[in-house]
């Protein structure tokens, strides 16, 4: 019975250790909402852009993807 339960308990502890120890990728971006959302002349954003807005005006840099809905 001692086996069976040490068993378990490794196999709960790997478990737990691949998860803790697991990569996670991060996610960068960048959201902003408004009427009117602008990226002005002589700005850089160093990440996707996620805009919710009536209009969008994009006078800057973009170092990723736009998503404007």
């Amino acid at each position: 019975m001692s086996k069976r339960i040490f068993k378990g308990l490794a196999a709960i502890l790997i478990v737990t250790l691949l998860t803790i120890f697991t990569v996670v990728p991060v996610l960068a971006f960048d959201a902003r909402s408004g009427a009117t959302v602008t990226v002005a002349s002589g700005e850089t954003v160093d990440d996707d852009l996620y805009v919710g807005a009536n209009t969008v005006i994009i006078d800057g840099t973009i170092n990723g993807d736009l998503w404007a809905a």
